[in-house]
């Protein structure tokens, strides 16, 4: 579990209207929400990173991914 803490009032108050007394992990739109924000993240830390010449081989990134993944 995972709390977030809320200190702006106009904010908690949103959220409150918009999830009630429903547990946020059962709203789909939250999830699709955070998990966009990730990936855009990750894109743009690793923009970052090819831009800072921190870069692997392609064989380096499978090797790394694909035991990730179960590949």
């Amino acid at each position: 579990m995972y709390a977030i803490q809320i200190e702006n009032p106009e904010l908690e108050k949103l959220a409150i209207d918009v999830f009630g007394k429903t547990p946020i992990q059962e709203d789909s739109d939250l999830y699709e929400f955070l998990t966009q924000k990730k990936i855009q993240k990750d894109l743009e830390e690793s923009m970052e990173q090819a831009l800072n010449g921190d870069t692997m081989s392609m064989d380096d990134a499978f090797k790394k991914t694909c035991p990730e993944h179960g590949v």
